[in-house]
This record gives C-alpha cells, structure tokens and sequence, in this order.
C-alpha cells in the first residue's frame, strides 16, 4: 500500500512524485518507459528560465544546455510583417534534464516501476484506491501480460494527453470537459542542416525563435541549435479539413533555400497530440488529482507544457502529502490544489486560451491587420509568451484605429475577445474554495466559452483520443 502513486514519468509526474516523497510520502511512480527513456525526445525543447529559479533547481548546463535565447519574432500569415519581444528562454535537452529530475525523484524515495502500462483506475465507494497496471517485459506476441493491481491513497494521473485515469473515472466522480479536436494540437518537428542564408531562417547571431502565424490553427517555428542545425516544427490544430503536420514542416524547409536536405532528426512528441486549452474544470477527486497535460494545464498562446507541469506537480505534491498526513484524501481535502492552481497561474492561462480561440479562428488576412497596426504587438507577445496577464491598448485607441480603418468587425470580434479573457481571468482568480461551488462556477465558466466560440463563429468536434489510443505511444 502506497500513499501516493503517480501515472507517468514526465515533468508533472516527476515533480509530484519527488515532492509527495520529500514531505514525509510512500511514492511510487509507473511509467510506460524504460529508465533510460524517460524524458526522451527527438530533439531540444525549451523553457522560461524562470521556473528553475522558482523551483530552486539550477538551470540546465554543460550537455544539458543546447543555447539559450532572449527574443522571439512572430511573422504574420502573409509574412510582411513582424513583431519582435524580449522572450527568455533555455533550450535544453528534455532527456538529460528528464533523467535529472528522476534522480532528483529517487533521491527523496520515490519507488519507480518501469516498463508498466497503467490500464485504468481502482474505484471503490466513490474513491479512486489504485490502478491497474500490466506488465510490458511479461507480454507474449498477442500483448497479453501479467496484471497487477496497485493500491494507494492518492492516485495521481500524469500519464499525458490520453490521461488514462482521468478519462475513465465517471462523471459522479470527476467533472470533466468533452474532448474537442479544436483544442488539440498534431505535433511534428525536423531538426534539419542550415547551408545558407534566408529571410525565413533566423541568422547565426539570432538568439531565439521565428514563429509563424497563419498554419492550419497552429503556428511554424526555426530555431537554430548548435553546430548549424534548426529545429523545424509545427503545430496543427486537429479539425476537419486540416492536413496533418509533417507536409508543411518539409514544404517550409523545401522552399527555404537555408535549409538543407540532410536531417538528423525527425518525428513527434510522445504522443503526437498537444491539449491546446486551458485546464479542466475539476483537478482534484476523491483519492486522486490530474497533474500536466493530463489536467491541460498548458500555456494555450504557445503549447508548452513542460513548465507548467513542474509548477502543477509542485503544489500537487505538497496538498496530497498533507492529506495523506490528515488520513483524509477527500475531495474537499485534496480540494487546495484545485484552488492555487487555478487562482495562480491556471488564471492566466485561462484568459490565454480566449486568445488562442480567438487567433484560431479568425481570417489569415485579419491575423495579419493584428499585426500589422500592434494589435499583437511586441507587449502583449511578450504576455503571451512569459505567462504574464494579457493586455491590449486602452479601448479607445482601439476603438480609433479600427474606425480609421474601416474593420468595424474585427474590431467588434477583439473587443469581445478582451472582454472574454478578463472574465475568465477573475472567474479563475476567484475559483470556489470547496467543491460544492463548482457547479456554479463550472456553469459560467463554460457559459464563457460558448459565447465566445459562438461570437467568433468557431465550431469543435467532439473525438475519442482514447479510443485510438493503439495508434500512438502513451
């Protein structure tokens, strides 16, 4: 019997674990993967350096450390203009800092078993009491293999996109939101040879990243890495009538004289699919909380996820030490997680994802007007990109540039989109103390989102990602 068994090896998964464990928890940690796997990726990936500061970690060095950056130039769809911001980030190896924070883990007792595919969750009598697990090393050729169940006080589901707890706990238990492809991005990167010189490939003095606007509800990026390799990549949102990511990444590299044919490095993430949102209504449960990409907590203007899940997994691990301590894993006692994230930094991200709604669907051509006259400009990028609030210009400059212009529509569409992420910035920032304000503040909450898909004329599909789960890795 454990205290605390955490579903995933990722960053949330590793935080969680490790700080349940440094506050007095018996962890173990199950994942998929073998050791030596965990934190693997194709590539680089980066952060904002301020995380390890407020996690007190050092940040990455020596192998580590691919480069670090300060700026960012966003390029509108028609590629005419251009918004530079101050952007610090690190670019770093995920698996190398992956394995550092899994000895971190190791070092305050966490127990990992490895090499073991989480089923789905133990309930009884409205609590989640443990998973089931099977393991991989004993599967014959038809993926039949030993089974165990694992029991613990808290189960915490950090298993990423699919969230295999979290999406098979019934409604009673958990309120969750539908799963729309519109908030759903496909991943895809090449790490490819830079041979020359173009305007569409940041310069060898560059220190950040060239992000493209305008690709199928996702954006395009370059960023050079050491010894002239660019790391190529795509976001796509995942709807009808959008191609798949891989075509545009070698369709940009094709046309781009800068980029060579010769590419180390190319595929997806672990899985391919990115919630592009911001979090779920309802993070804590009776024996269980959703940490990371499993609770969508994601910086939705950009999809970065890695951050986010270290600062989630930090408040997770501290509440469910203390309510393991209490011998009280009740929703109402696991409930503070629910309320720092959200009134922390799931307030900011919420208002984000009016943004994100907002840049996806709107015209190409009214993404470039944003940009053209600084209505995306270099501060409210700067927002977008270093989790900080979003603002736009006083109203009335708004409102006088666009009557200049003649684009009463769009200015009608931005005004409400502002309007929408400053109510859900104070909805989150004042989310319920107990559970028994969630449905209240759950109503308007989605009554925000419905209004604002409605307003900006944008439809979602509801999908089964779970039930395609066999196509893709965990």
């Amino acid at each position: 019997m454990y205290d605390v068994i955490v579903v995933g090896g990722g960053s949330a998964g590793l935080w969680t674990a490790k700080t349940a464990a440094e506050n007095g928890c018996k962890v173990l940690l199950v994942d998929k993967r073998a050791a030596d796997d965990i934190g693997k990726k194709i590539s680089y990936d980066s952060t904002p350096p301020y995380v390890f500061e407020q996690l007190g970690i050092p940040l990455p060095s020596g192998k580590e450390l691919d480069d670090t950056g300060d700026v960012l130039t966003l390029v509108s769809p028609n590629k005419k203009h251009r918004v530079e911001a101050p952007v610090p980030n690190v670019l770093f190896s995920r698996r190398l800092v992956g394995q550092r924070l899994a000895g971190y883990a190791a070092d305050a007792g966490v127990k990992f078993m490895y090499r073991a595919q989480v089923l789905g969750p133990v309930i009884e009598d409205g609590y989640v009491v443990g998973v089931r697990v099977k393991h991989l090393d004993s599967c014959d050729a038809d993926g039949r293999g030993d089974e165990e169940e694992l029991r613990a006080r808290v189960v915490v589901d950090a298993s990423g996109f699919y969230a295999v707890i979290r999406r098979n706990l019934p409604r009673e238990i958990l309120v969750q939101d539908p799963q729309y492809g519109e908030d759903v991005v496909l991943g895809y990167r090449e790490v490819r040879r830079i041979v020359g010189e173009s305007s569409d490939c940041p310069p060898p003095e560059y220190r950040g990243y060239y992000d493209y606007l305008g690709y199928h509800g996702g954006y395009l990026w370059i960023v050079r890495e050491e010894n002239n390799w660019a790391n190529i990549g795509i976001g796509v949102q995942d709807c009808p009538g959008n191609p798949g990511p891989v075509k545009p990444v070698q369709d940009f590299a094709a046309d781009n004289p800068a980029i060579g044919p010769e590419c180390m490095a190319r595929g997806s993430g672990d899985p391919m699919y990115i919630p592009l949102r911001s979090c779920q209504p309802q993070l804590a449960a009776n024996g269980f909380m959703a940490v990371g990409d499993a609770a969508c907590q994601v910086r939705p203007s950009t999809g970065y996820g890695w951050h986010t899940g270290l600062l989630a997994g930090d408040i997770a691990g501290e509440v469910a030490a203390r309510a393991v301590k209490k011998q009280d894993v009740s929703r109402e006692a696991l409930w503070e997680y629910d309320v720092q994230w959200k009134r922390g930094l799931g307030a900011i991200l919420a208002s984000f994802d009016a943004i994100r709604i907002m840049c996806q669907s709107i015209s190409n051509d009214e993404l470039d007007i944003l940009l053209a006259r600084g209505i995306l400009g270099s501060e409210q990028i700067e927002a977008l990109w270093n989790d900080k609030p979003f603002e736009v210009g006083a109203g009335k400059q708004i409102s006088s540039f666009f009557s200049a212009i003649g684009h009463a529509g769009l200015l009608l569409k931005v005004k409400f989109v502002i309007d929408s992420a400053d109510r859900l910035y104070k909805l989150f920032s004042e989310a319920p103390d107990s559970p028994e304000g969630l449905e209240r503040w759950n109503s308007e909450r989605t009554g925000i989102f419905t209004e604002l898909r409605s307003k900006l004329g944008a439809t979602v599909h509801e999908k089964d990602y779970l039930g395609g789960m066999e196509k893709h890795e965990l």
